[in-house]
């Protein structure tokens, strides 16, 4: 990409906040930016091979969108991420079993493949866990599809509930049972290109084990220790993810942090709200470093 001759595209199917953040920080520093559609744009008469594409939203759920998105890593252009980081971050399972592949301490997990009481029974038992236990759908955000059971017979209930509700709408999406960590809060770290650049703390409501902020947690800035932001870095690379949001428990054991999840799409109100009361002096403080990171490495 040559000096002062790349562009910013913005591809979803969703008009989010980012939209605006992201064309307000272009525009000042003139910066040419395009909100794709990827319901009805055309790949070509937007991207080229000087642009960076940040693939927001649930670009996932059409093979359509997809396909877009590998169209433009196909002209060469900069893709934060790519199809192949998004389709990982978007499955619980195969993000759960790749950080598993190089050593990341990770909730005990299992995917439950089927409605049948004796298999939700056996996969439990081949866990060893306690109840209570996380049950989590494959794909989901905000918090949603997250639920907890107290019982086997709550257990097999929500399983099945939730097979029914899937095969209603002929999606046939399976279901992941984790080791319920007792935590008071969660940590969420920032990686851009191997690099931790913000993270914070977030508190859950009161009575909600979840912590995400569009759920109502409050949230902190805060420092990790080395290990956390190394930990952090290696899940980030392992899915390949330019930029993306690394969540984790805090362990006592040696300060190494328990992975619970990589976003690659993660939403940026709760952080930069986090980073603007911890001093930070822009708007958007998060997105503004993205965009300067990604301007640097255009005009090298």
């Amino acid at each position: 990409m040559t000096k002062n001759k790349f562009k910013v595209v913005l591809a979803t199917d969703r008009r989010q906040r980012e939209l605006q953040t992201l064309s307000n920080i272009c525009a000042e520093r003139n910066i040419p930016f395009h909100f794709f559609d990827v319901r009805h744009d055309s790949v070509r008469d937007h991207v080229h091979d000087n642009t960076v594409v940040f693939t927001r939203g649930p670009c996932k759920n059409r093979l359509g969108y997809l396909n877009k998105l590998t169209e433009m890593e196909m002209i060469g252009a900069t893709m934060v991420n790519t199809r192949e980081t998004k389709q990982i971050c978007n499955d619980k399972w195969r993000c759960h079993m790749m950080l598993e592949q190089i050593g990341l301490t990770q909730p005990k997990t299992v995917m439950i493949d089927s409605s049948k009481s004796n298999i939700i029974e056996k996969q439990f038992n081949d866990l060893d866990l306690e109840f209570p236990v996380v049950i989590k759908k494959l794909e989901g955000s905000y918090g949603i599809g997250i639920m907890i059971a107290d019982s086997m017979l709550g257990l097999k209930t929500i399983v099945q509930t939730l097979y029914r509700e899937e095969s209603v709408h002929q999606q046939g999406e399976d279901v992941i049972l984790q080791e319920f960590v007792e935590h008071k809060h969660d940590y969420r770290a920032h990686v851009l290109d191997g690099q931790v650049i913000a993270a914070m703390k977030r508190t859950p409501q009161e009575g909600d084990f979840r912590s995400n902020v569009s759920l109502g947690a409050s949230t902190e800035s805060i420092e990790l220790s080395d290990i956390e932001k190394q930990h952090c870095i290696m899940a980030a690379t392992q899915v390949n993810a330019r930029w993306c949001a690394v969540d984790f428990i805090r362990s006592d054991k040696e300060n190494s942090p328990i992975i619970l999840e990589v976003n690659s799409a993660p939403h940026t109100k709760g952080i930069e709200d986090a980073m603007r009361n911890n001093g930070a002096e822009v708007e958007a403080p998060l997105m503004t470093q993205i965009v300067e990171h990604f301007e640097r490495l255009a005009n090298e």
